[in-house]
Parts: C-alpha cells; structure tokens; sequence
C-alpha cells in the first residue's frame, strides 16, 4: 500500500474530492490533499497547512499533481502548485529519495510556468499520469468533458470487462481506433482527409491493430495518411467516442456492422509542408479553418467530435 500527495488548486474542491476517491478505490493512503482556507483566515491557517503539505510530501511515496483545467487556462499549475513540485524533484535530486512525481496534463505553452514543467518532464524528473497506465487504467482515469464522453466512459469499460480482445479487427462486434487532431502552428485550421468508404471529410486516424499504445497509432496514422510530422501537444487522452459503424466492403471483403472505440490525441503540423495522401483509402487531404468546418462534407459521426474540439479549444484559451 502506497502513501500518495495530492496537489492542486485548493478552489477545485470538486475536482479534489474525485481524485481523492479514485486513489482511494486504487489501495492509495492519501496523506495530504489541497484544503480551502477562505482568505481572512490566511495568516492564521496557510502557515500550519502548508508546513503540514511540506511535511507529507517528505514521507510520500507518490506525489500527484491535479493541474486540471482553471479560469479559461489548460493544465494550470499555480505557484504553491510549482513550489510543491519543485520541492518533491529536490527530494529525489538531493535526499536521494524515489519519489513518483506525476502531473495530470502539460501546461499549455502560455503558462508562466511552462518551461520549468518540460525542462523537468524531458529530464525524466516528472511524468505525466497516463504514461505509467494501461489504456484501460487510462480510459478509468479519463475526465469526460461532457455528458456524452460520460456515457462512453461507461461503455468503454464494460467493453473491458466484456470482452478480452479490443485491439484487434478479430473482435468483429467493438474495437479500439485511434484519431489524431491535427491543428496547424496558428491553431486556425485543422488537417482532414476525404475518407472513400465514409465519403466525407474526417481527422487522420486508424485502428490500433494490436498496438496499446494509441497515442503512437496516432502519430502513424497521421503520417500515413497525409505525409505530416506531427508535434504532440499533450500525451494525455484529448477526447473519447463511440461510433457505430455501418456494414461496408472494404478491398473486396465484407465487414459486418459493429462499433469503433476511438480515443484522440491533439498535435500541432506545419501547414506550409504539401500534403500527400494513400489512393486506396482517400481522395485527398487539406487543411480547413476552424471556423469553416461547419461549411465541409463532414463524416456524419465526426461532426460532434469537431464540434467538442472547438468547445474545448475556446475554454482552453486556445484558439
């Protein structure tokens, strides 16, 4: 059984509550957590609070940081927020302790704090939470965004506990897919191909064909499919779906209707590189304007994952 610390914005209280619960149903002894204090009582009880935060991060063995989404700004990390992880690295750096430091999401690349979290996450000195999971811890760590993802949540892990083999086309009744949201460096358009069996323009994406690793399906397909080299804005889970996909042939074989579980990763591409794209699955590729999109032949189940981007975009401050 491990010890874990929970940082984060002592205002998301909700927010702290859920996690507490998710670490608890996983063995975890929460040693601290973020506690409201109402600000006439600051000088009174943020002293004995953090000493006691301090203290615990000491004795912990997994520090975790709830960056979740404030005020508009993806991934915020405050300054008590920097000073918790910056002292919880020292303790690994300098006292030769191990502990397990991990943030929930990137800042994004506005953030004051921005530089300091990727200098310490490329030295290996922090992780993000999803990359020491499963896809299936990662999907039960997932926070819909709305009431929709909260319902595929649900669908996602009854596929798990249904079904022994979602990565693979073997599985003809529900599998994994894996999609790519592809912004260009202005965050004004986004990368599409012309799909010929949908007939209608979709982000890049495929299926994991027995790859766990849907962040790195990702990446592939978006290559494949349109030549691009991505940059991964976040590792973590952008967005989750449920589509039900109509009975179809595909080179000359007949795939039975079922349904695709797709999980989409945000990136960022050059929109000055040309574009190339595979003959046998597409009539071609091209970046749209965001605020075109509504304009375009959009694949019938793709039109509400474009519509949850720009919403999460928008609240993100980014775009």
């Amino acid at each position: 059984m491990k010890n874990i610390v929970i940082s984060g914005s002592s205002k998301l209280q909700n927010e702290v509550r859920i996690w507490i619960k998710h670490f608890v149903e996983r063995g975890y002894v929460i040693l601290d957590y973020p506690v409201y204090v109402e600000i006439e009582n600051y000088s009174r009880e943020l002293p004995v609070v953090y000493r006691n935060f301090y203290r615990s991060i000491e004795k912990t063995d997994v520090f975790f940081c709830m960056n979740e989404d404030k005020n508009g700004e993806y991934g915020y990390i405050g300054s008590s927020m920097i000073a918790e992880i910056t002292f919880a690295v020292m303790q690994n750096l300098i006292y030769s302790k191990n502990i397990d430091i991990y943030i929930l999401k990137m800042p994004q690349k506005t953030s004051n704090v921005y530089d300091e979290i990727k200098f310490f996450y490329d030295m290996g000195w922090i992780k993000l939470y999803n990359e020491a999971f499963t896809l299936r811890e990662q999907i039960q760590n997932y926070n819909p965004y709305d009431d929709k993802e909260f319902i595929d949540k649900s669908y996602f892990i009854n596929c798990f506990n249904n079904f022994n083999d979602l990565l693979t086309r073997k599985n003809r009744i529900v599998h994994f897919t894996s999609s790519a949201l592809v912004l260009n460096k202005d965050r004004s358009k986004c990368l599409v191909v012309y799909h010929n069996i949908y007939d209608g323009w979709i982000y890049p994406g495929g299926h994991a064909d027995g790859n766990e690793d849907l962040l790195a399906v990702a990446v592939r397909e978006v290559e494949e499919e349109t030549g691009q080299k991505v940059k991964v804005l976040d590792k973590s889970i952008y967005s989750i779906q449920s589509f039900a996909i109509d009975a179809h042939i595909k080179r000359g074989e007949f795939i039975p209707s079922h349904v695709h579980l797709d999980v989409a990763y945000l990136f960022e591409a050059d929109d000055t590189v040309p574009l190339t794209y595979r003959e046998d699955e597409s009539k071609g590729a091209k970046w749209i304007l965001l605020e075109d999109i509504s304009k375009e032949k959009i694949v019938y189940f793709a039109k509400p994952v474009f519509e949850k981007l720009l919403k999460k975009l928008k609240s993100n401050s980014m775009i």
